[in-house]
């Protein structure tokens, strides 16, 4: 009996992701743990086309981008490893990592001692599901641009909100501010997306901010992004592509 494929990647950090995963790419299950990912493919799924390699991997690493609008961190997703019987193929490819700031995780209780409250656990839940979402949608070309977008916010700090910008730039191209709220449905207030579209736009043009846009216009000394600014703008970022993921599950129904 011809033995199943191994196919195994590394990365790091080695807690990029908080908990053991489990997905599912191309009909095959990818579980995730501790700096490694692992799937297991029978030989008649595998044999016929090698190229499922490159597509898992592509479905892999876009889970890596979909987690990094939840941790911020940036990542080293190695090419996989493909293993069978006692032969082996490797091929290591990857990117710089840098560690970051965890979360600080509450746990509420009521009198009876009962946990009404886990953030760590809903925070798990969200971004879980909000990978399941990405994937699900992975063919969309400007899902994918504004995921790799962030990535290069998270990778080039110092150019940080020239790389944020890009994201409302890529989903202006729905019809700019007004036509993309429209497009992506009236579950979102006029008021809340003129506010966000707006306090994005302010500190990413900001030209006394390091990491902004128009640095060279300014004639003063330049200062860095508070970490308050910083947050502001990741927020109203990922804001952004919360709702056009949700606009892309959902607008068969709008």
């Amino acid at each position: 009996m011809t033995e199943e494929f191994l196919i195994e990647w590394t990365f790091s950090p080695i807690n990029y992701f908080e908990e053991p995963v489990e997905f599912r790419c191309r009909n095959e299950t990818i579980r995730i743990d501790k700096g490694r990912a692992e799937s297991r493919i029978p030989p008649d799924r595998y044999a016929p086309d090698h190229s499922i390699c490159d597509q898992l991997h592509k479905e892999l690493n876009l889970k890596f981008l979909a987690g990094q609008i939840f941790n911020h961190q940036p990542y080293t997703l190695n090419k996989p490893s493909i293993l069978q019987g006692n032969n082996i193929t490797v091929a290591i490819e990857g990117l710089s990592c840098r560690t970051t700031v965890g979360n600080i995780d509450l746990i509420q209780y009521d009198k009876s001692g009962n946990v009404v409250g886990d953030s760590k656990k809903e925070r798990i839940e969200e971004q879980n599901n909000f990978i399941v979402l990405v994937s699900k949608h992975s063919s969309d070309s400007l899902l994918v641009k504004m995921m790799m977008h962030y990535d290069e916010a998270v990778r080039d700090s110092c150019k940080e909100f020239v790389h944020l910008y890009n994201i409302r730039g890529a989903i202006a191209t729905l019809g700019g501010e007004e036509g993309s709220r429209n497009t992506l449905g009236d579950i979102i207030s006029k008021t809340e997306w003129r506010k966000k579209w707006s306090a994005l736009g302010k500190l990413c043009n900001d030209s006394e901010i390091k990491q902004g846009r128009h640095t060279g216009e300014n004639k003063g000394p330049l200062r860095d992004a508070t970490e308050e600014e910083l947050q502001e703008a990741r927020s109203v970022a990922r804001f952004f592509i919360e709702h056009y993921v949700n606009y892309l599950e959902n607008k068969d129904l709008l």
